[in-house]
């Protein structure tokens, strides 16, 4: 320091000068240490003057420097302040700039004026003016100072109506909110403040020790900044938010930055909205100092994969696609936890994501998968991601569940439910061989893969499943289900089905299938049951559009074939299904069970059909009673034959539920037809008897509805129809669509005879039958008395034979019994019944 004094010389007066110039200053301010600087101060008093000048001087304190004059000296009014003197001052910048060290923007340059009074009674300073000028803003204020003992007391009010960021960044002072100051140098760029505050209110010794001073409260540090179109990074490398509106809100130790809206620009140019975001940081003495960052983010889901893949959150590490191949809308809430102090101890970082999603694709396969018009959810931490979604797998309605790990060496595993809703048409876009055999909804669930395998599992209440080459229909409504592995080779666009186990109330199978291409190739079922006592296996290749299927097994119910086969006929005129593959089948199989209790052994069997036009069967089998039993049916271009055989008629009409009244006899049928015509021939019976027949006992105890007698009255003793033997029965026969005729039909036997004609059953399901019907022991009595020529003739006393005409009309199933009255019956009709051999 340096005095120099003036004598007075003419008009000017005496002055004393001094300079003051201090070196190697090194201090701690609040929190922060070694801030370096000099100063050089320049003194002036002239006598008469009641000031002391600051003459041009220069501060350099950090990363201020500063050129400033003023002067300080006391108030006129002083000499009657009751309070003791007081001194007035005024400092002014001529030149200034601030570059922090923290800061990477350019140096400010700004001016400013201090004005105000220092009173030395009560050790405090009075600042009437502090005002802040830069190029393109301004702060202006009022505060005060009061010293004692330890840290001074402090109160300003500051405003600023307009300022740039970066100007605001550079004249925060160091030492005031200095944790939400050094936040603001690194991580907000450029912008404008508008309408901002600060307010300070510190208690004198507020900073005194021992230890270290409480944390700030709102009361004592209050300050809000409105900032607009500026730039905010977020964290890690996480893209920054631009051209941001929000807020910078101080209250003592709490910093709170509030993001109207922005926009994050990820290095592919892509964008993404952002917009209500958080960050609060708890200022204090606690380490780490942990802020929580809380965000709402939305755009395409391109961009959103790629700030996802950017680290702290980093979840496409372990994902098979890039942010390219992913297309749809994003909007996602990301919360993070993260230390703003220095050296951290790991694992202090924590984020997770809400992350919603809509009309998803992705374009590379996941899980072997292709997902597309996904709609959902996905909250992912660094641990897990769990996923809830509505999609398409592979084309496939789906809902999916599933849980990833994040972190593969933490505690999550993975886990997966998918399920799958498929209906006809998605089954016939994706499988189309299925819907040979599958028709309605079906519901699937998918587990999770596992070394190219998952577990299936599908729920076919409401599925229809039909096996036209074993005759069986599951139909919709009865509860059935199936688990199954499943192994993909997408390469080639075939599926493995192992350990397939169907199951359901009655049925059940177990085996393996292959489909290539959507469509069905083999099948090996080493167990089906398709009634409680069947026990089959069958095997099944796919060639082309055909089908070769071996089937083998000890037991088989075939009521429900043998009832298919006869909706079949019924319903042919409705066609099969568009497409309908050729199926060729070989069966053998020890027991085969059909209608009213009768089983057939050692059957085999050979079928071939398309659709619902059957080409061929061969039937070969012993009846429960040991009589062999053979059926043909072969189709060979426009010739079309049946033939059928066997030495227990009864038996084998029981067997397929044609007819139960009928016992023992020989039975041929031959049938022919050509084209589209029906089929034509012949049924021959021999030796059999009909038993509880009601509809015989019908036609001999019923009385003409027009009066008289029946024909047991006729006769004058019961005709008894419970067993009726009989030796000859024959019938031509026309077989149409929906429809078969009977014409020459004659049944004779030792104790009654009838000829009939008519429609046994139409395309209605109604039957209509005329006859006439004779006891034979009526005959034999007329017989005894009148002369054989007379019988050649049909004459006699009685001029005739007694019979009875009869109708069966109706339902073909329970037709309505009509007779005439009792009439002599003509000598041709007598020789049809008697004499036909």
């Amino acid at each position: 320091m340096t005095l120099s004094g003036f004598a007075a010389d003419g008009d000017k007066p005496e002055r004393l000068a001094a300079d003051l110039t201090v070196d190697g200053i090194d201090m701690q301010l609040g929190k922060v240490d070694n801030v370096r600087g000099n100063v050089r101060l320049s003194l002036e008093h002239r006598v008469g003057s009641h000031k002391i000048e600051i003459k041009p001087s220069r501060l350099v304190l950090g990363g201020l420097q500063a050129q400033f004059n003023g002067a300080f000296g006391p108030e006129q009014e002083a000499e009657s302040n009751t309070d003791g003197p007081s001194y007035r001052f005024e400092v002014l910048t001529t030149s200034a700039t601030s570059m922090p060290p923290e800061s990477s923007d350019p140096p400010l340059s700004f001016a400013t004026r201090i004005a105000g009074r220092y009173m030395p009674a009560q050790q405090r300073i009075q600042f009437v003016n502090l005002d802040v000028q830069t190029e393109g803003g301004q702060l202006y204020g009022q505060g005060s100072m009061g010293f004692g003992d330890g840290s001074p007391e402090m109160i300003f009010m500051l405003r600023i109506p307009k300022m740039p960021v970066a100007d605001a960044k550079h004249l925060w002072p160091i030492d005031v909110a200095d944790g939400a100051r050094e936040w603001v140098l690194k991580n907000l760029f450029g912008g404008t403040l508008q309408d901002s505050r600060i307010d300070i209110s510190l208690a004198g010794g507020r900073f005194n020790g021992p230890g270290l001073p409480p944390p700030l409260t709102e009361e004592e540090i209050n300050a809000d900044f409105n900032v607009v179109d500026t730039r905010f990074d977020v964290v890690g490398e996480l893209p920054a938010v631009r051209d941001a509106d929000g807020t910078v809100s101080v209250r003592g130790a709490y910093t709170t930055i509030k993001l109207l809206k922005g926009t994050a620009y990820t290095p592919n140019n892509r964008k993404a909205t952002v917009s209500n975001g958080t960050l609060v940081i708890p200022w204090g003495p606690q380490r780490p100092v942990m802020a929580d960052l809380d965000l709402h983010v939305s755009g395409e889901a391109a961009a959103i994969a790629e700030i996802a893949g950017n680290k702290p959150i980093d979840v496409l590490k372990n994902v098979p696609f890039l942010p390219q191949d992913v297309t749809g809308d994003i909007n996602a809430q990301v919360k993070v936890s993260f230390a703003v102090s220095k050296d951290p101890p790991p694992g202090t970082l924590k984020w997770n994501a809400d992350i919603g999603f809509s009309e998803l694709d992705i374009a590379k396969p996941v899980g072997g998968s292709k997902i597309t018009d996904a709609t959902g959810n996905i909250k992912v931490d660094q641990s897990a991601a769990i996923i809830t979604a509505d999609a398409r797998l592979d084309n496939v309605p789906a809902k999916v569940s599933m849980t990833e790990p994040v972190d593969r060496s933490g505690p999550a595993k993975r886990e997966q439910k998918i399920k799958l809703e498929i209906d006809d048409k998605t089954r016939n876009a994706v499988f189309p061989g299925l819907n040979a055999v599958f028709s309605g909804p079906m519901s699937v669930d998918l587990g999770m893969e596992n070394g190219g395998k998952r577990h299936v599992s599908a729920d076919l209440l409401k599925t229809q499943i039909d096996l036209p080459w074993l005759g069986w229909r599951k139909g919709a409504g009865i509860p059935a289900k199936a688990t199954f592995d499943l192994v993909e080779h997408s390469d080639r666009g075939e599926f493995e089905i192992s350990n397939l186990v169907f199951s359901g109330d009655a049925f059940g199978a177990k085996g393996n299938l292959s489909i290539a291409k959507g469509d069905f190739q083999s099948a090996d079922f080493s167990e089906i049951r398709l009634n409680r006592s069947d026990n089959l296996s069958v095997k099944a290749t796919k060639s082309g559009n055909s089908f070769r299927v071996n089937v083998r097994g000890s037991q088989f119910d075939a009521r429900a074939l043998i009832k298919q086969i006869s909706d079949l006929e019924a319903k042919k005129s409705g066609g099969g299904r568009a497409n309908s593959p050729r199926v060729v089948v070989s069966a053998q199989v020890d027991e085969v069970h059909g209608f009213n209790n009768e089983t057939l052994r050692n059957v085999a069997v050979s079928y071939e059909s398309a659709g619902s036009k059957v080409s061929g069967i061969s039937v070969n089998a012993v009846t429960s009673s040991g009589q062999p039993f053979v059926a043909t049916n072969n189709d060979q271009g426009d010739a079309r034959s049946i033939s059928l055989q066997s030495n227990d008629a009864g038996a084998v009409l029981r067997f397929f539920d044609f007819y139960d009244k009928m016992r023992g006899g020989k039975i041929t049928v031959g049938l022919a037809a050509q084209g589209n015509g029906p089929l034509r021939g012949q049924i021959d019976a021999r030796n059999f008897s009909i038993v509880n027949e009601p509809r015989l006992a019908k036609i001999v105890s019923s009385s003409p509805s027009s009066g008289g007698a029946s024909l047991t009255q006729a006769v004058k003793r019961d005709i008894d129809v419970s067993r009726v033997d009989v030796e000859r029965g024959f019938s031509l026969i026309e077989k149409g669509q929906g429809y078969l005729n009977l014409s020459k039909g004659v049944v004779r036997g030792p104790a009654v005879g009838t000829i009939f004609q008519g429609t046994l059953y139409d395309q209605q399901g109604n039957m209509s039958i005329t006859g006439t019907f004779m006891p034979a022991y009526g005959v034999n009595r007329i017989f005894g008395e009148v002369p054989i020529f007379g019988a050649l003739l049909g004459n006699g006393r009685d001029r005739g034979l007694l019979g009875i005409t009869y109708k069966l009309v109706g339902n073909a199933k329970q037709p309505q019994v009509i007779v005439n009255p009792i009439s002599l019956i003509a000598p041709g009709i007598f020789r049809s019944i008697f004499e036909f051999q």
